[in-house]
């Protein structure tokens, strides 16, 4: 059952009966956790369940609060992930660790290239986390220029530069359940191997710079992400556009 058919940002303004109605919200409430586990555990949940199980009174004009249904809404959503290896990089600075090199001049026109196409497709992404290296930070800065993202919308994870594949798969899972679209912004060769072990295809041989892939997977929270559940979305790099 979609939530959709359950919930309406307003229900019908009838006059408040007293005696089935609340009964009917405590059977929604109990469908509701039945479906979505998540409603069991979050702090909001016993709020919840004495919303439901009280009804709706004459006074709230049969409103659902806005709260719960932002809550149910950004907790039980399919997720979508977007892999993008950073764009080329400079090696003129030998005075500079590999950490600290910036992008050059083909990295520096190759990220917008491929956020301009990102909004093409009219993809959303709710959070960018990138890993801490400069050529990491300054492609995922260009690219949600590009997307009219928000910069504080952009985080930096150390571990993401030199993560092993096994631990970026752990690190995709534990993402936070309010971010429902979320690109992660890194290094070869773990992206690509990541990236193959979640693609039901396998066919992804290597992520050049500045690809991106991207996957959705049938399940409500990050946690149960796999390749079982998973979708290639797409699988797009600069050279598609020279």
């Amino acid at each position: 059952m979609r939530l959709g058919a359950v919930f309406g940002k307003t229900a019908p303004k009838r006059k408040f009966l007293a005696s089935p109605w609340p009964h009917a919200c405590g059977s929604v409430w109990v469908l509701l956790k039945s479906k979505f586990p998540v409603l069991q555990t979050e702090p909001e949940a016993p709020a919840l369940a004495k919303l439901f199980s009280a009804g709706f009174s004459k006074d709230e004009s049969h409103s659902y609060s806005s709260a719960a249904v932002a809550f149910i809404f950004t907790r039980c959503q399919m997720k979508t992930l977007y892999l993008l290896r950073h764009a080329k990089s400079s090696w003129k600075y030998e005075e500079l660790s590999d950490h600290d090199r910036p992008l050059n001049k083909r990295g520096r026109a190759d990220a917008p290239l491929i956020g301009q196409e990102l909004l093409e497709r009219k993809v959303k992404v709710d959070l960018i986390i990138s890993s801490s290296a400069v050529r990491a930070i300054t492609t995922a800065s260009l690219i949600a220029k590009e997307l009219g993202l928000d910069p504080e919308k952009i985080g930096v994870q150390e571990e993401l530069y030199h993560i092993a594949a096994d631990d970026l798969v752990m690190f995709i899972q534990s993402l936070p359940e309010e971010y429902a679209n979320v690109m992660l912004v890194g290094h070869n060769p773990t992206f690509s191997e990541v990236a193959n072990l979640l693609a039901p295809e396998k066919n992804i041989v290597e992520m050049p710079t500045a690809s991106i892939v991207a996957l959705s997977f049938d399940c409500n929270y990050w946690g149960q992400v796999s390749s079982d559940n998973a979708k290639l979305l797409f699988f797009d790099y600069p050279k598609n556009y020279r």
